[in-house]
């Protein structure tokens, strides 16, 4: 089978026409590339609204998937990075320097220069595990450093190493005990 009649426009196209649909016996999608883009520019807002349900309905799917797609395609997540790294050097740079401005500024002053080498031990456990164990680790912020309610410190009472998947599902949230 080299072709195929898409059920919306009923022309006889190509497969490369038609998006691949692992729920359908020969693979493809029933619509054809073009009608599926026509009735997404047509129902933006349906789907738009539909998504949102879905998410609210489903909030750790999305951060799931990814986790486990990361886990699986450690190489791929690498290129991907690399890629977008140096194509938008400059929201990296941006980024970076945000990111490392909200550890100095949640770091109180009086965690010490030891406390500091530990916290970064802690960074080469979690990159120790995830390379050589497979389990992607990530130190979490027990209190968020950006919390709704309520900030944590950078300090080390306030770091654990836990599962990457656990951490996505975390997000930003704080559970008092």
């Amino acid at each position: 089978m080299i072709s195929k009649t898409c059920i919306k426009c009923n022309i006889n196209k190509s497969l490369n026409d038609f998006c691949k649909a692992k729920v359908n016996k020969d693979g493809y999608a029933g619509t054809c590339k073009l009608c599926k883009k026509e009735y997404n520019v047509l129902n933006k807002d349906k789907i738009s609204l539909s998504n949102k349900k879905y998410k609210l309905a489903n909030p750790n799917s999305g951060k799931i998937t990814t986790a486990e797609w990361r886990r699986n395609n450690p190489s791929k997540l690498v290129e991907y990075s690399d890629r977008w790294r140096n194509k938008n050097r400059n929201k990296y740079n941006a980024i970076s320097a945000s990111r490392k401005k909200r550890l100095r500024n949640a770091t109180p002053k009086w965690v010490s220069k030891e406390e500091l080498d530990k916290i970064r031990m802690l960074y080469t456990i979690s990159g120790w595990i995830t390379n050589n164990v497979g389990i992607e680790m990530h130190v979490d912020h027990i209190i968020p450093l950006q919390g709704k309610n309520v900030s944590g410190f950078h300090c080390l009472s306030n770091l654990q190493v836990i599962p990457a998947i656990d951490n996505l599902k975390k997000s930003n949230s704080f559970k008092a005990a």
